[in-house]
């Protein structure tokens, strides 16, 4: 995904099993990618099995729902959400 926190990342590196030394690696490349973010209007599309997995806490998952409306708003673009069935 595009726009991730960096705690949210990282918690979704660990959990997909990436090793920790390379864990850092990884959210720092999804961080420079994010470097477009109002530059230019970004469209987010979050496709989500329902019930969405829990990644790390709860306080993570409410800090990624909110970069998610920030980034929308910044970038004079949108975020839809489409549930999988």
């Amino acid at each position: 995904m595009f726009a991730q926190t960096p705690a949210y990342m990282r918690d979704l590196f660990e959990d997909e099993g990436h090793l920790l030394d390379r864990i850092d690696e990884l959210a720092a490349a999804r961080i420079a990618r994010q470097s477009v973010i109002g530059q230019v209007p970004v469209t987010m599309i979050i496709s989500q099995p329902r019930p969405a997995p829990l990644v790390g806490s709860a306080a993570i998952m409410a800090g990624q729902c909110g970069y998610l409306a920030s980034v929308a708003e910044r970038s004079g673009g949108r975020c839809m959400c489409f549930p999988m069935a």
